[in-house]
């Protein structure tokens, strides 16, 4: 796949619209248009990087050269895909998620035993 396809596979996978992806990475719904229709071709590699970040991919994923989709340094997938979802929300939404998470890890209930945390260590 080349670089036009597999950023409008991602964005559209991450429910992002073209105006949203370029509010992130500093550019205009227009310039994200003419990259996911290969009117523009070489992008930089300050975008490179903003892109793979947000969609924690790696930049020779984005640009075509590998296949894998994910640097995935030892994350499973669905950490992976909570990452994710963490990203796409504002800071307030960050803080409250933080919030959730921390409430669920302090009721027995959803903490994992002390035995099973040691044995991903």
């Amino acid at each position: 796949m080349e670089f036009k396809d597999i950023l409008r596979k991602l964005r559209t996978e991450n429910e992002m619209t073209q105006e949203e992806l370029g509010r992130r990475v500093g550019l205009k719904k227009e310039a994200i248009y003419k990259y996911e229709k290969g009117i523009v071709v070489n992008p930089k590699r300050s975008l490179i990087a903003k892109l793979a970040k947000i969609f924690n991919v790696s930049p020779s994923y984005l640009l075509g050269i590998e296949d894998v989709e994910t640097e995935k340094d030892g994350y499973t997938d669905e950490e992976l895909k909570l990452i994710a979802e963490f990203r796409k929300l504002n800071t307030d939404g960050k803080a409250a998620a933080l919030g959730v998470v921390h409430a669920y890890t302090l009721m027995g209930v959803y903490a994992k035993k002390v035995e099973q945390m040691v044995s991903f260590m």
